[in-house]
């Protein structure tokens, strides 16, 4: 049998502003990673070059390079795509409320 909705149970309601709010954070949160990565993939190329410069080998850094890059993409193409979802949201919450602020 379905629970009846009650003050304690109800469905919560989220409107485009709500969704736009949750979008533009997780666009500011990914920004950071992306950030950060781009960060850490500038310190490990200095490094290998250092240690290529001192005879070890490029080869033994493919690895995390290629990972870095991956890393790299996908917090990128995530911050894209939050952008993306904030500003559709913030549109249509903009039109919901008639364009006023």
């Amino acid at each position: 049998m379905p629970k009846q909705i009650n003050s304690t149970n109800a469905p919560k309601k989220y409107d485009a502003g709500d969704m736009h709010d949750i979008q533009s954070l997780a666009a500011y949160d990914m920004n950071w990673m992306q950030s950060a990565l781009n960060r850490v993939r500038r310190d490990f190329i200095k490094l290998s070059v250092d240690l290529q410069q001192q005879g070890i080998h490029s080869c033994h850094f493919d690895e995390l390079k290629t990972a870095l890059e991956m890393y790299s993409y996908l917090a990128e193409e995530r911050h894209s795509f939050h952008v993306e979802m904030s500003e559709q949201y913030e549109k249509e919450w903009q039109n919901t409320k008639g364009g006023a602020e």
